[in-house]
This record gives C-alpha cells, sequence and structure tokens, in this order.
C-alpha cells in the first residue's frame, strides 16, 4: 500500500504542474510583436520574422519605421568579397596570358614602335610585291598571251 500512495502522490503532483503551467482559458497568448523601450520611443521587434521597427510619436499618434538590418550588410560584404576574388583571379589569368608574373620584380614590357631601317624594309617589300602584282596584270593584257595566242588564258 504504501508502494500505491507514492505512485499517487507523483502522479497528483504531476498533473497540478501541467495545470500551473498551461495558461487559463481566458488568457491570450503572447503576442506577436515585443516592445523594448528606446531613447524617443520603443523598438518593436516581430517575433515571427524578426524584423526590428523604431516607434516614435509623430503628430497624435505613433509611426513606426525600419531599421536597417546587419543582413542586408552581410550580404552586400559577402557578393563583393566574391566579386573581388573574381577579379584577382581574371587578373591572375591576363597576367599569366601576357607572361607577366605580376610582381615587382620583372618591369611590364614597354611597347615599342618600328624603326626607320624596319619602316623601310617593309615599304620596299611592299613596293616590290606591288610591282610583280602589276607585271603579271600586265602579261594578262597583251594580246596573244592565250594557248592559242589569242587573247587572255582562262
Amino acid at each position: 500500500m504504501h508502494m500505491r500512495t507514492v505512485l499517487a502522490g507523483v502522479l497528483l503532483a504531476g498533473l497540478a504542474g501541467a495545470a500551473i503551467a498551461a495558461p487559463p482559458s481566458g488568457e491570450e497568448k503572447p503576442g506577436r510583436f515585443t516592445m523594448q523601450p528606446s531613447e524617443g520611443g520603443f523598438l518593436r521587434l516581430d517575433t515571427a520574422t524578426g524584423d526590428v521597427s523604431l516607434c516614435a510619436r509623430a503628430g497624435g499618434s505613433f509611426e513606426c519605421k525600419p531599421v536597417k538590418d546587419d543582413r542586408d550588410l552581410q550580404a552586400e560584404v559577402a557578393r563583393l568579397a566574391d566579386e573581388n576574388k573574381d577579379l584577382k583571379a581574371e587578373i591572375k589569368r591576363l597576367e599569366e596570358m601576357l607572361g607577366l608574373d605580376g610582381g615587382l620584380a620583372r618591369p611590364k614590357p614597354k611597347l615599342e614602335l618600328p624603326s626607320e631601317e624596319d619602316v623601310d624594309k617593309a615599304l620596299s617589300y611592299l613596293e616590290r610585291m606591288f610591282k610583280k602584282f602589276r607585271d603579271k596584270l600586265k602579261e594578262f593584257d597583251s594580246p596573244g598571251t592565250g594557248p592559242d595566242g589569242k587573247g587572255t588564258p582562262l
């Protein structure tokens, strides 16, 4: 019988604790918003979304404006860090393509213009090529150059 008394006591204590923890049927559940006093008004936290607003008296009523969230800044910082990493990789790829080591040890190549002698050689070559082309055209235009001696061979 002693064991029954102990079990009954434990059962009654459990039921009493549950009755105390449960809100009475007339009380409402905690609200969606929590308020915290702040300088010039109060902060309102939306417990469902996590948004915070600063509410202050404007005229005859209160006006709530959203507070900037660090999550937006953190997302922008992460985006910029990714972009920076991509740009550095692109710079490295371009330096490798150009044969640069990216360091200060080797100076960047300098664009050098051709010398007068190089220009004269190039012009002389083009002049000779033009003369040969012109002579070939004259050869085709002169009569009697075909296989039958009657005109331009085709």
